[in-house]
């Protein structure tokens, strides 16, 4: 499979509401394709009617999972306990 385009990624999530962006994840070293990608949207109702229509359906021959992605936690930090080092 090919990866896709941003604007492929645009095109799927632009029926369900306004993309204020598409970032494909791109590996540092060799630039390849990660196999996911960050969408982000205007609208909350919006994004949760994407991800509800999107997940799990087929694309390009591969099923998508698509979710909701929650902040990322301090780097030392697990289940928001502090790891403390030595």
């Amino acid at each position: 499979n090919t990866p896709p385009t941003e604007q492929e990624i645009l095109e799927l999530f632009e029926p369900f509401g306004a993309v204020t962006s598409v970032r494909l994840a791109l590996d540092r070293f060799t630039d390849q394709f990660r196999g996911f990608c960050i969408v982000v949207m205007e609208n909350t109702e919006e994004a949760y009617n994407a991800i509800s229509a999107l997940d799990k359906t087929d694309y390009k021959g591969s099923p998508l999972t698509v979710y909701e992605s929650l902040p990322r936690t301090p780097k030392g930090t697990r289940g928001g306990v502090e790891k403390k080092r030595w």
